[in-house]
């Protein structure tokens, strides 16, 4: 029974991934749910008399997953949430109420609150709309005063006067898309609450549940514990791995466990779920209760320690499994491989039928990938590690090689540079195994090592192995440190839970509880700074670089070696009896021949084929004009111009540095948008990085780029003399290079100092990558070429030789550059204003483009009637963020370039703009979403 449940639960999940892609219309749900039901009861009853129909039982999995999925997202209901979602914050108010589902998520500055709408009143007078699917994300801002911490589980709440908007789409390739993740967890609406009265509490219709309840104030009774008997930061990190409180961290201490690799302890997963089953089975056992009665109490103290730390899937699917294990253990026998198989099944099954829509999400696939590597790798490892390290020798030249091949295959950088970290460790490997050589005995081998060290070896390794890949994937990073790390970071886990759980416990018990749990988490203090300590010191000894994520068809390849690595033995047990089976057949001369025959029709067939596809995608110009927001904070501007000839140009970096009610936001546009975009296409060299204005919109996400890409040739604008251009570069020089009268006279201010400390930051970067530097001006030909039998220019027009000295004189000196090839053209003005745009009127006929990138992001004051006709743009892109302050100036003038008959597209509705030409035909247009006609 238990293999008949593991397979069923691999057809219902490939019924989910049929269903992401070709999802059920409305009116056949009902039809194919009951289909379904009917092929799994007619598939039980032949199961019951010992009869299989293979077919039946595929079928009926499929269709299980593909309408559980189609149903899931089901939003066809005139009473679903989406259809009363408002396009633009601050415009609709919309009164909605309901049940208060999940603990509030308290952060560093909001509150966020999961709300299950009970009705929707669109106006003060309007009529209340039941709602029948979806739920709202609520924000409480610390600007509600007193009443901002006061909401709690299972309150009935309405608001009033606050906007119910969706939340953003991604709105550049490759970025996270916060749609798709809230709405794989049922959230379709958002909700800012600032002020105290557009939230009250209405008492009378609280929701109950005395379970959800129980555990909640015995949460809150924990953390106090917590926060009586141990100082912070050492608090703040036990109630993240006991409670799932991970929100007192710091964000550098959360940056450091993600450099070294065990972050993973903060997401309540398996591994505290074990811990915590241990050590309840453990104090069972102590008080002799029998076997048969311990399944009971540790499955019901699970599903309470689920609840607690808010039931994330890691925690689900480890305490469905634990409780299958217990079950298993207690009342059934059956081999443990199998009995793993079957718990990661059944809890699989279990949350896909609740939230199908989170197959693909990183913690989903994370969680059980972890579980299932273990449970599959761990063995052929071990057999792997006892056969072949049989000496010292070779347990450290297979330690070499892992470090040396892993190092290559994540940047081949950190062997010999920048800092050389694998030479410089595989130089401790070698001085370490020189020095106490002489302590290892001739006979000494991995497998005479203690067995609890061979296999956690062989399981962190497993561990390793599965998820390595996805962590270069979903996060575009791999932290060297996490394989060392670990050994360290696990069993100290196991000393925190348990002690921190038993002083939790403790005290609970009146009048000396608080004592006793003092004494506790005081030795458990000693074990957490070790902790600590240990995480900040592999994260500043090892790299943690940055990754291009591998393609599909590599995952898919790795993957699939994994599964034969794990079921090598049945497999290949299974290779030598079909060939015995078919050796009478393949020895027939004439079959031969008809096997080899077909097989070159197959092989050439799919050369052809493959051959004649990459034939036919012609090479072109591919220009991405990026939205620079991110959850709508950023700021600047910056395009992507990939030239067919596979050359790389990036223009400007956007901003670092975010102002928001009075505080400075760490908010690099380099970090959160463009190096996400670029390694998501795979771009790891950039042939040129174009500056063009000093301004910090332009310039403040570069430095990043130049730390974290190779690039060959950075393009200024600015003259300074080989002795300037250093990082000693002094304000007043800075200045005098600019000669701006407008930063002379505003030397002090925020804006001055901005762009002067951001250009700094630019020179430390190129001159630590020794990085060339090119000042150019008008007439510079960046380059100049023949593609698909097309030219292909990129030239700089602006400035001119001597720098324009009019108003904004740093703006109106930005560099303009322009790339045609074939038939087609694209203008970069950058941020010039009018008085730029007089100076590039003479040059006539030369500023004619098909599409032109509106300049200073379409604000006031960067629309020349002239400009604009010489320029003659088919499409105006305009850059500019979703801010109500400048919305008016951007439509005003997007109505005067629609006049001049222009096009227009705006990053703000349309998110990322690309546009493509192949220097023949008409250029084509593809934006992220389609929020503008």
């Amino acid at each position: 029974m238990q293999q008949k449940i593991i397979s069923f639960s691999l057809f219902f999940i490939g019924g989910i991934i049929i269903g992401m892609h070709f999802p059920l219309p409305h009116n056949a749900l009902a039809y194919c749910g009951g289909t379904a039901l009917a092929l799994i009861v007619l598939s039980l009853m032949l199961s019951a008399n010992n009869q299989v129909f293979l077919p039946l039982f595929i079928i009926s999995g499929l269709l299980a997953g593909w309408t559980n999925f189609s149903w899931r997202i089901d939003t066809t209901s005139p009473y679903h949430l989406i259809h009363y979602i408002d396009d633009v914050e601050f415009v609709d108010k919309t009164e909605v109420a309901g049940w208060i589902v999940k603990e509030p998520e308290i952060r560093e500055f909001k509150t966020n609150v999961t709300l299950k709408p009970d009705y929707i009143r669109l106006d003060e007078k309007g009529k209340k709309i039941k709602i029948s699917g979806g739920l709202v994300l609520m924000q409480l801002r610390p600007s509600m005063k007193w009443t901002y911490s006061k909401y709690q589980y299972g309150d009935y709440v309405v608001t009033r006067f606050v906007s119910l908007t969706g939340p953003a789409a991604a709105n550049n390739p490759g970025v996270f898309d916060y749609q798709r993740f809230l709405r794989n967890n049922n959230i379709y609406g958002l909700m800012n609450i600032r002020k105290d009265y557009q939230l009250r509490l209405l008492t009378d219709q609280k929701y109950n549940n005395p379970v959800v309840d129980f555990a909640l104030t015995l949460k809150k009774q924990l953390l106090w514990t917590i926060k009586k008997t141990m100082p912070h930061p050492e608090s703040a990190f036990l109630g993240g791995i006991l409670l799932g409180l991970r929100q007192g961290l710091s964000r550098t201490v959360q940056d450091e466990f993600r450099a070294s690799g065990v972050a993973h302890v903060l997401a309540v997963s398996g591994l505290h779920v074990t811990i915590i089953t241990a050590l309840l089975f453990g104090l069972l056992t102590l008080f002799k209760v029998p076997r048969r009665f311990l399944a009971p109490p540790i499955i019901a103290g699970l599903i309470i320690f689920a609840i607690i730390t808010g039931g994330r899937p890691s925690t689900l699917r480890a305490v469905i499994m634990n409780g299958i294990a217990l079950i298993s253990f207690c009342y059934l026998v059956s081999n443990l491989r199998t009995s793993l198989l079957f718990g990661i099944s059944t809890a699989a099954m279990i949350i896909l039928f609740f939230t199908p829509m989170i197959l693909f999400e990183a913690s989903f696939l994370y969680s059980f990938t972890a579980v299932l590597s273990l449970a599959l790798l761990t063995g052929p490892l071990l057999r792997f590690f006892n056969k072949y390290l049989t000496s010292v020798h070779t347990m450290i030249l297979f330690l070499l090689g892992c470090v040396l091949f892993g190092t290559m295959l994540v940047d081949t950088s950190l062997i010999f540079h920048d800092p050389p970290f694998a030479l410089v460790l595989l130089f401790i490997l070698f001085l370490v195994t020189y020095t106490f050589r002489k302590f290892f005995p001739r006979s000494f081998r991995f497998s005479r090592l203690p067995y609890w060290f061979i296999s956690f070896t062989a399981a962190q390794g497993a561990i390793q192995l599965g998820l390595g890949p996805l962590n270069a994937f979903y996060f575009q990073k791999y932290s060297l440190a996490a394989p060392i790390a670990n050994f360290l970071a696990i069993p100290l886990i196991g000393v925190n839970v348990q002690l921190g759980l038993i002083a939790g416990i403790f005290g609970f018990v009146p009048f000396i509880g608080d004592y006793l749990a003092l004494v506790i988490n005081a030795s458990n203090w000693l074990a957490v700074k070790l902790f600590l300590g240990s995480a900040s010191f592999f994260a500043h000894a090892i790299p943690y670089p940055d990754l291009t994520p591998p393609p599909m068809a590599f995952m898919l390849f790795y993957y699939g070696l994994l599964i034969f690595i794990a079921y090598q033995i049945p497999i290949l047990d299974h290779i030598r009896i079909k060939k015995i089976e078919w050796k009478p057949y393949l020895s027939n001369n004439e079959v031969r021949k008809r096997l080899i025959l077909a097989s070159s029709f197959i092989i050439l067939f799919l050369v052809s084929g493959l051959a004649g596809f990459y034939a036919s995608q012609s090479k072109q110009l591919v220009v991405t004009a990026f939205d620079m927001s991110v959850f709508g904070m950023g700021g600047g501007s910056s395009q992507l111009v990939e030239l067919p000839d596979e050359r790389v140009i990036l223009v400007d970096g956007g901003l670092s540095v975010v102002k928001k009610r009075g505080r400075a936001i760490d908010w690099n546009m380099g970090s959160m948008v463009l190096g996400r975009v670029l390694r998501g296409k795979r771009i790891r060299t950039l042939d040129w990085v174009v500056l063009t204005s000093p301004d910090a919109e332009s310039s403040g996400g570069l430095a990043y780029i130049f730390e974290s890409f190779y690039v060959k040739e950075f393009i200024d604008t600015l003259d300074f003399g080989p002795q300037d251009f250093s990082t000693d570069l002094d304000l007043d020089t800075f200045l005098n290079v600019l000669a701006d009268d407008y930063f002379h006279k505003k030397f002090d201010s925020e804006i001055v100092q901005d762009c002067y400390t951001e250009y700094v930051s630019l020179i430390e970067a190129v001159t630590r990558k020794n990085i060339k530097r090119t000042v150019v001006q008008r007439g510079h030909k960046l380059y100049e070429s023949q593609s698909n039998g097309s030219p292909l220019t990129v030239e700089v027009l602006h400035p001119p030789a001597e720098r324009l000295k009019v108003f904004r004189t740093v703006t109106n000196n930005s560099l303009v550059l322009k790339i045609t090839y074939g038939n087609f053209s694209c203008l970069i003005p950058a941020q010039i204003t009018i008085d730029g745009e007089k100076s590039l009127l003479a040059l006539g006929d030369a500023l004619k483009a098909d599409v032109m990138i509106a300049p200073f992001h379409g604000y006031k004051g960067s629309v020349l009637s002239a400009f604009v006709k010489a320029v003659d743009p088919e499409l105006v892109v305009i850059q500019t963020l979703p801010s109500r302050y400048k919305k008016q100036e951007v439509e005003s003038n997007e109505r005067l370039y629609q006049k001049f008959g222009c096009r227009t597209l705006r990053t703000d509705l349309s998110g990322a703009i690309v546009i493509k030409s192949n220097g023949r035909d008409d250029f084509r247009v593809e934006t992220m979403f389609k929020k503008q006609k």
